[in-house]
């Protein structure tokens, strides 16, 4: 996933909200992993923000933020159960209760899911070099990158006049780790279980005729990443890797468990034509247990020598990273309306964190009615991105990468102008932007990696066109996107994503019962590090569509195909050693048909 022509690994540029808590913070970087999954059928809206918000939300709200609504955390849920089954064995069961009664508004969501299809078919993997090299046979490819995963999560809401209380839990298990960080496939025995557990308290009320807003809310939320019962140690190179030195495999698994604990105050006062927000709060980061075991040692040239049993280095780890990482942070924003048709907004952000020192976010806006049915957009934010407690102060005892704890975050300035014009039936919406990093995060490709703060910038700009048109059976949104790179040192920054891409969603009412929905993506190549000797990646075009048959008023019927004409399709693989020839490559054709009752 990337946001206004940037990406990185693991999605770490853009800040995932659910319900407006931040919901996928984790030492190690992993946000993915840390993310509650959430059925289709119970989001209310998804709302994005696009560019630095930080003065807003602070840390990683970098290239934008992606804040998603249940409908039991705004109380409009509608009682309904489905399942769903796909071609890949796939499986899904759901459903939606709301109660009122005299204690208020409960709203409960449940979703069990069988995913078979999260499998990428792959011809040779890293080992496949090395077995080349040394002679061997070790690699298990061609084969299956395997994530394959069940899954069961429960979601509660309570809501009584101003309080709000939100429960949720997930536990993924039977999970298959696919390939490990050197993109080598692991053998499909190695399993790990996640489990996601988040409580929060929300109040909310509003004074003197709604002139004055008070907001506030505090959440705690608990991540475990560990290793399925049956499965045996986790390995980074599968078994006779590097000359037989490793019979059964070299044995690299790290687990651990964290909570997070966050609590935000605002307030928020409206006088005449301005409005003034103001708030406060803290985030504590804690990484309560770190499980790692090895079977080898690696010298500082990187060689790696056998050990005569598995090893538990756990305490080497735990002593180098048992902190807390916490940050105070204070805001403050106006809007003020001014000749009746243009607004102004003003804000900043000062945040104070334990590992990393202080920053301040500006932001600054204008919005001009230049006519009934013109707009003109300016914004311009400050944001920063920080490393993860793994790359600042992982110990050289953790395996291939060393952590530099004077890794200081990235930051970004970012420029955006927009121009909407409206019509009886249709909107065009143009906008161009402009960014340039500070402090990138450069890797070391010695034998021990290690990120450092480079003294180089990247710039970059982009600019789209999206419409949008109505008729009275046919919605059509059409959009065009332009990004590009530079960095300072005069190469080719890797941005692994397409220069170009072209976005068509076209909805229709076939008949009474019936409706429609074909969405096309077309993007244009994606260029590469200079240091990647692969090439670019070309282009693809993926076409997906939906059919809603509604058999009555309570229930309906689905068929989504995805990747209709099977595209060839790829992304970018990340591995200093750039060992997958021929990238990963995206699902194929997936054809899934659904069921849902409404009562």
């Amino acid at each position: 996933m990337f946001m206004n022509g940037m990406h990185h690994m693991g999605n770490a540029s853009i800040l995932f909200l659910i319900d407006g808590i931040i919901s996928s913070p984790t030492a190690f970087g992993a946000r993915l992993n840390a993310i509650f999954e959430i059925n289709i059928y119970d989001i209310e809206r998804i709302e994005v923000l696009r560019g630095p918000v930080s003065a807003l939300y602070g840390a990683d709200a970098f290239a934008g933020v992606i804040n998603i609504v249940t409908k039991g955390g705004v109380g409009n849920a509608i009682n309904n159960v489905g399942a769903e089954i796909s071609n890949h064995k796939d499986a899904k069961i759901w459903g939606h209760q709301q109660f009122v009664n005299n204690l208020g508004r409960f709203n409960l969501s449940y979703n069990l899911t069988r995913d078979k299809s999260e499998k990428i078919y792959i011809k040779r993997d890293g080992q496949t070099l090395y077995d080349e090299m040394f002679g061997t046979n070790a690699s298990l490819a061609p084969s299956n990158i395997d994530y394959s995963y069940h899954s069961s999560s429960l979601q509660l809401d309570w809501k009584k006049r101003h309080f709000q209380t939100q429960f949720k839990w997930q536990t993924q298990f039977d999970k298959k780790l696919g390939a490990s960080g050197a993109e080598v496939i692991i053998p499909e025995n190695n399993q790990a279980t996640i489990q996601l557990a988040e409580s929060s308290v929300k109040y909310k009320n509003t004074l003197w005729d709604n002139a004055l807003k008070f907001d506030a809310n505090t959440a705690i939320s608990y991540y475990k990443f560990d290793k399925s019962d049956s499965s045996p140690h986790h390995v980074t190179f599968p078994a006779g890797a590097f000359n037989n030195g490793f019979p059964e495999g070299v044995v690299d698994e790290q687990y651990s468990t964290e909570l997070f604990f966050q609590s935000d105050v605002k307030l928020r006062y409206r006088y005449s034509l301005s409005e003034t927000t103001i708030g406060a709060g803290f985030n504590i980061l804690r990484l309560i247990s770190n499980q790692y075991w090895r079977n080898f040692s690696i010298d500082d040239s990187g060689v790696l020598s056998p050990l005569p049993e598995v090893t538990d280095f756990s305490q080497d780890v735990a002593n180098a990273m048992d902190r807390d990482r916490k940050n105070y942070h204070a805001m403050f924003q106006n809007s003020l309306n001014v000749f009746n048709d243009l607004d102004l907004l003003m804000g900043i952000r000062y945040d104070k964190n334990t590992d990393f020192g202080d920053y301040i976010s500006p932001r600054l806006g204008a919005v001009w009615h230049a006519d009934y049915n013109k707009t003109v957009k300016f914004h311009y934010g400050r944001a920063y991105l920080t490393p993860s407690m793994f790359l600042m102060f992982s110990p050289k005892e953790s395996s291939f990468y060393q952590g530099n704890p004077n890794l200081k975050p990235q930051s970004i300035d970012m420029f955006q102008f927009s121009f909407i014009h409206q019509f009886v039936n249709s909107t065009v919406n143009y906008g161009i932007y402009y960014f340039k990093l500070n402090n990138m995060f450069s890797f070391d490709n010695g034998a021990i990696g290690s990120l450092y703060n480079a003294d180089i910038t990247q710039t970059g700009y982009g600019a789209q066109i999206e419409l949008t048109r109505k008729f009275d059976w046919l919605n059509v949104v059409g959009n065009y996107s332009f990004q590009d790179a530079e960095l300072s040192n005069g190469k080719a920054p890797a941005i692994y994503i397409p220069k170009h891409m072209v976005f068509l969603n076209i909805f229709t009412n076939l008949f009474q019962k019936w409706k429609l929905a074909l969405t096309s993506s077309i993007n244009s190549e994606k260029e590469l590090s200079s240091k990647d000797h692969r090439g670019t990646i070309k282009g693809y075009t993926v076409i997906n569509g939906k059919i809603e048959y509604q058999y009555s008023n309570h229930f309906s019927i689905f068929t989504t195909v995805k990747n209709i004409f099977d595209a060839d399709a790829r992304s970018a693989s990340f591995s200093p050693g750039y060992a997958l020839p021929g990238h990963v490559p995206l699902y194929g054709r997936n054809v899934l048909v659904s069921f849902r009752y409404d009562f």
